[in-house]
């Protein structure tokens, strides 16, 4: 253990470095108070001080002043040594902060008893210190040492010239790992994650764990180059490959980079655009790699937190609205019914797109509430329109991941059903392969429990997740919706057309009804016919729209156009493989 010996006499200060040395510490020896409190603030400073009344540069209560006014995490034990012996004496040393006081001329034994002591009350504070201000998990400082590395880092940071860098990461996709492999093998990749950003990062700064996945790396830079040859490191480490309790598992991660001054002078803001430049990545989608904090991810994140702000208000003044893109039967032109999509039109911004306000939804919990709101609507929908048409027409209603795994999406749409009085084959709920992929057995569970209401089931976007063709023959689905990107150049590329068939003919084998989404041109339209799809939807067919129209029907302009377009497509030549 190192010790602060603090005496201005020669003397004594020998003495006491070969007592220290003899009981098998480390000596730092200073003649004067602004040397000793010097040694005593460096981060790896001396944790026990046996310092002189009296001496130049402040008398060693001046010293213990300083050291019990800072609010450094780690306590530093403080001994005086004078030769007054006077009761009052010891009294003020206590008062100034000081733990134990010996007079002069001291016995070895008597001071080694009181080393001894310290050593005992420093290696339970060094326990207790470590529950403040280290994780548990990974022996990685905690957001309240990060607190005071960068509270002590800003004035030197200024005065030479430097700025601190927050570099704010997250790793991409760990909550499927613990869902889908549990907590422990969690645990197991984040403590050898941190070992290996601890190995790669020690020259760097402080590398702190503030939440379940995030790490935050502070690091003093000069350029903005600097902060992103760091980042390049830190990626360097998150996207090799960790084994997990037999798991290989390679996530990735995103790092979002603040920088101080620039972007914020106080712990709080800083972390957080550094969490909104992080986020701003994965809004974009981005395969990894690290983004920097700038005004324009600040204004998209402060209309993130007002739509966030008014979301519940907005349910309840009813400003979402259902619009309906119509889907045709390819084997009479006829419309089967319409996909409800939810728009939300903001009063102080008009329509929403919800690209932006779902994903707010669905991190804060409010899509459960909006869901329900939508198959509620999309039931009174379809009851009024299947009124007209004998009921033949149903409205297909997307259902989120957090929606279908919340639990209580089949009593919704029973209590809706019963309610509205539709009939259930009116309603068709459209899932996604990442919802259905988090628990197969539960899925196939939920959507057997639909299906016994007499609801329909379709499997959306197929082709965009996993696409794996066990879904098709293990769940009990009715539709398989195939996403738009099968479609490009489907009629040139015999490929793309024969994977297309493939599928369309494996799940007509099942009795599994095909619908191509996405239609934009004629020839993709044909394409899907000669792939023998059963209903399409799409642009060239119908945009979006307001249920205004009451008329079950598409328009007569609409009707027409597909007729001319049936008519013209039945006269080309057939797509062949």
């Amino acid at each position: 253990m190192k010790i602060l010996i603090a005496e201005d006499d020669l003397t004594t200060q020998r003495v006491l470095e070969a007592l220290v040395l003899k009981w098998g510490h480390q000596p730092v020896v200073t003649g004067n108070g602004q040397d000793a409190w010097e040694h005593l603030q460096s981060e790896d400073g001396p944790r026990l001080a046996l310092l002189d009344w009296m001496m130049p540069g402040g008398s060693g209560l001046d010293v213990c002043r300083q050291v019990r006014q800072r609010t450094a995490p780690g306590y530093t034990y403080v001994i005086i040594l004078t030769a007054r012996s006077d009761s009052e004496d010891a009294i003020t040393a206590l008062e100034a902060g000081a733990d134990d006081f010996v007079s002069k001329p001291f016995h070895p034994h008597e001071l080694r008893a009181r080393i001894n002591t310290a050593e005992r009350i420093l290696e339970l504070e060094e326990n207790l210190s470590k529950r403040a201000f280290y994780d548990h998990m990974t022996g990685l400082p905690n957001r309240s040492l990060l607190a005071e590395r960068f509270r002590r880092s800003t004035d030197a940071a200024i005065r030479n010239g430097e700025m601190l860098a927050f570099l704010y990461c997250d790793m991409d996709h760990f909550k499927m790992v613990n869902d889908n492999f549990g907590h422990a093998t969690g645990d197991a990749f984040l403590k050898e994650l941190s070992r290996r950003l601890r190995e790669s990062l020690a020259d760097a700064g402080t590398l702190a764990r503030v939440g379940g996945d995030e790490f935050v790396l502070l690091a003093n830079v000069r350029t903005t180059d600097d902060a992103a040859a760091l980042a390049k490191r830190v990626r360097e480490v998150l996207v090799r490959p960790i084994e997990a309790q037999g798991h290989r598992l390679s996530l990735g991660g995103s790092i979002g980079i603040s920088l101080f001054p620039k972007n914020g002078d106080s712990l709080d803001v800083l972390l957080r655009n550094a969490d909104h430049a992080m986020y701003e990545l994965k809004r974009q989608h981005s395969n990894g790699g690290f983004q920097f904090f700038d005004e324009e991810v600040g204004a998209r994140y402060r209309a993130k937190l007002m739509l966030e702000t008014r979301m519940p208000e907005a349910l309840r003044h009813n400003e979402f609205l259902l619009h309906y893109q119509p889907i045709f039967r390819l084997s009479d032109w006829g419309l089967a019914g319409a996909e409800a999509l939810i728009r939300w039109n903001e009063p102080t911004r008009g329509l929403v797109s919800p690209a932006e306000f779902i994903p707010i939804a669905e991190e804060t919990g409010h899509i459960i509430a909006i869901g329900k709101w939508v198959i509620n609507q999309a039931c009174k929908h379809a009851k009024h329109c299947a009124a007209q048409t004998g009921g033949e027409y149903r409205v297909a209603v997307n259902i989120s991941a957090n929606q279908f795994a919340e639990g209580g999406l089949v009593d919704t749409v029973a209590e809706a059903l019963s309610r509205h009085g539709v009939n259930p084959a009116s309603l068709e709920l459209e899932l996604t392969e990442t919802a259905l992929v988090r628990n197969l057995e539960n899925s196939a569970a939920t959507i057997r429990a639909l299906r016994d209401l007499g609801v329909r089931v379709a499997l959306d976007d197929f082709g965009t997740g996993y696409s794996s063709f066990s879904y098709l023959a293990n769940l009990p689905i009715n539709t398989l919706k195939v996403d738009k990107s099968f479609l490009h150049e489907v009629h040139s590329n015999h490929g793309r057309f024969a994977v297309l068939k493939a599928i369309v003919d494996l799940a007509h084998k099942l009795g599994i009804m095909v619908v191509a989404e996405g239609i934009e041109d004629a020839e993709q339209l044909k394409a899907t016919e000669d792939a023998g799809c059963d209903e399409v939807q799409g642009y060239l067919l119908g945009k979006p729209a307001s249920p205004e129209w009451q008329n079950p029907a598409p328009p007569v302009e609409m009707t027409r156009g597909l007729n001319a377009l049936a008519g013209h497509l039945a006269a080309r030549t057939p797509v062949h493989v």
